[in-house]
């Protein structure tokens, strides 16, 4: 998206700050920044621009004004990744040429205030960066006053109906108050306790799968009254990631919701492979407000990405040499995933950006990178190995515990061992257990022998 007036952006991106951070009024905030108020004033009716000095000010002020009114602390960085100032774009913050992409979302995001129900679609091959993407756009909504709930998909929960619904809003569900709860289930919407497992007050169930669709629907609908004008969040945003791998149940709701969001301040965002598409998800994109296509990354961004990369071990100084580049992005196909390994790779054995080291970048093409995983894995020692194995098996949002106790491992070994896969970028440094990226998953699953992944699956869970 192109503005035809940036300080007009500029400003109106202060004043949704301003807004999520609590509203203080443009004296107190003035106050806060270090701003004159006759400055703010001028500043922000137009009379003068929006310098640079003044935005630093004015966002310094309102992280202020966030932690005197006890609000979760922001961090500045993704704060300035979420608001996309001119002259701060989605590079500077590690992802390259995904601003236009962005900017389209944002678009999306402006219009849910006017009660503009939405839905965003963002399509692509494993590793292209879609996950990235919806960590920008949950980011943003956040900063818009937005309230962002994520659920992403796996293989191991395909059999379980609603279980994505269950964890999409199940969490802020319970999180609510009793009077919220109530009004959450009124009406219609008094089954959805079922599907996301909270007991139910009458013996009555629906006699169909519909019954629950519908009722889980109704929740959401209910959901958005307590969002809006003078309350504490502005809308809600549902986001989806490897939507592929959800359960029947959960993409037959989000189908039935995509189609009713009209008049809802409500943005559904989903993310998911094109080759292994649902008929639902098929559908929910012929229905979609925005389909974003991440595509491969050019020479210039995987030259910088080089760069980075190389430039930290060592490497020469000067540019990284046009051939080695064009090697590197032959070979990953512009892919910012298997760039990353391909540059791990390439530091381990000590390649310099030349003209004369480009053939040997075919021996780190993306099969070979599976298999550096594994190395990788393996050099860990055979604890990591087992606690990784364990989880791959189990699937995100196993507990450790339960993963110790499959792989033999004590407690306080395996969450030494956790950390270790963590900081090697095996494991996801977040507050559920999970894999960096399904691809690594993937590829440490595959690796473990038929009989030993039989034995997990089959092994008590942890409540037993």
């Amino acid at each position: 998206m192109v503005y035809s007036d940036p300080d007009d952006h500029v400003r109106r991106q202060l004043r949704t700050l301003q807004r999520v951070v609590g509203n203080p009024t443009d004296a107190v905030l003035a106050r806060r920044s270090g701003v004159a108020a006759a400055t703010f004033s001028e500043v922000m009716s137009g009379k003068r621009r929006p310098r640079a000095e003044f935005v630093a000010k004015v966002i310094s002020g309102c992280l202020v004004s966030a932690r005197v009114g006890g609000q979760a602390p922001l961090d500045e960085p993704n704060l300035l990744d979420a608001l996309r100032l001119p002259g701060h774009t989605a590079a500077d913050g590690g992802i390259l040429e995904r601003d236009g992409d962005l900017s389209r979302c944002s678009v999306v995001l402006d219009g849910v205030r006017a009660r503009a129900g939405a839905a965003i679609v963002v399509e692509g091959v494993a590793g292209i960066g879609k996950s990235e993407l919806l960590a920008r756009v949950c980011a943003e909504a956040a900063v818009r006053g937005i309230v962002p709930l994520s659920v992403r998909g796996n293989q191991r929960d395909r059999t379980t109906a609603f279980g994505a619904v269950r964890t999409l809003l199940g969490r802020w569900v319970s999180g609510r108050g009793a009077e919220e709860r109530r009004t959450l289930f009124t009406g219609a919407a008094a089954l959805a306790r079922v599907p996301l497992g909270i007991p139910h007050p009458r013996s009555s169930h629906p006699a169909a799968m519909i019954g629950l669709t519908e009722a889980l629907y109704w929740l959401v609908v209910n959901a958005t009254s307590l969002v809006g004008p003078r309350r504490p969040a502005e809308a809600l945003l549902l986001a989806v990631d490897d939507a592929h791998w959800l359960d029947d149940e959960s993409l037959n709701w989000l189908e039935f919701l995509v189609d009713r969001l009209a008049g809802l301040p409500l943005v559904v965002v989903l993310a998911y492979r094109p080759h292994e598409p649902a008929p639902a998800l098929t559908r929910i994109a012929l229905r979609a407000n925005e389909i974003v296509r991440p595509l491969p990354l050019s020479q210039d961004a995987v030259r910088i990405l080089v760069s980075r990369g190389l430039g930290r071990r060592g490497a020469p100084a000067r540019e990284p040499d046009e051939a080695f580049c064009a090697a590197f992005r032959q070979h990953s196909g512009g892919n910012p995933f298997y760039l990353r390994w391909m540059l791990s790779l390439a530091c381990e054995r000590g390649l310099t950006p030349t003209a004369a080291a480009a053939p040997e970048v075919g021996d780190l093409t993306p099969r070979h990178v599976v298999v550096y995983l594994n190395e990788r894995l393996g050099s860990l020692g055979d604890a990591a190995r087992r606690l990784a194995q364990t989880i791959a098996v189990l699937g995100p949002g196993s507990s450790l515990e339960h993963a110790a106790r499959l792989a033999g491992l004590p407690l306080d070994e395996a969450k030494r061992q956790y950390d270790r896969l963590c900081r090697a970028a095996i494991l996801a440094d977040k507050s559920t257990v999970d894999f960096w990226h399904p691809i690594i998953r993937g590829a440490i699953y595959d690796d473990i022998e038929p009989s030993t992944r039989s034995d997990t699956h089959l092994a008590p869970g942890p409540s037993t």
